[in-house]
């Protein structure tokens, strides 16, 4: 007598808890997908095309042996060296504040990455190669800052774990 009433609400329940846990990963997917498209989208924009030459330009400086790691990382922390290299003028911003940007793109990138936002291999198959390009400074620097930082009993910036994590988990698994 109660069989067919307890078969039914059983299968209403577990029929219910199914189609949710499958709308729930279907969203997280395309939340997944979203923000995946939403970062390579802005990393390969006109606009912030103009950070990245920019750091080619410091790049090409740094390997020239005008300006250090450690003139560039004295900006990075609190209260930092007053005479750290700010660099020229590239369109509105300075060459410090294209590398803040850039800083802050990889961020954002550490954040989706630690969250499991992202499609990582879909990032290192779309935009590996050109992070490649700026990680080496982007690490240096990051190691510079922290060394200052320490040296002179200052918390050092979050954003040197999030260099490392987008290196270790999109740059340094890229094959050569």
């Amino acid at each position: 007598m109660w069989l067919p009433f307890v078969t039914a609400a059983l299968g209403a329940f577990f029929g219910s808890v199914g189609g949710f846990t499958s709308s729930l990963y279907l969203a997280r997917r395309a939340d997944r997908q979203s923000t995946t498209n939403h970062l390579m989208t802005e990393f390969l924009s006109v606009t912030f095309l103009a950070h990245r030459i920019a750091l080619e330009h410091l790049r090409a400086r740094m390997s020239d042996g005008d300006v250090t790691a450690a003139q560039v990382a004295g900006g990075f922390w609190y209260p930092g060296d007053r005479d750290y290299y700010r660099g020229e003028l590239e369109g509105e911003l300075n060459t410090h504040q294209h590398l803040t940007m850039y800083i802050g793109f990889l961020v954002r990138m550490a954040d989706a990455i630690q969250r499991r936002r992202i499609d990582v291999d879909a990032i290192r198959a779309g935009i590996g190669a050109q992070l490649r390009w700026c990680d080496a400074l982007v690490l240096e620097v990051a190691t510079q800052t922290q060394r200052q930082a320490a040296e002179n009993d200052a918390p050092f910036p979050t954003w040197v774990a999030a260099a490392r994590l987008v290196h270790e988990k999109l740059v340094e698994q890229l094959p050569d």
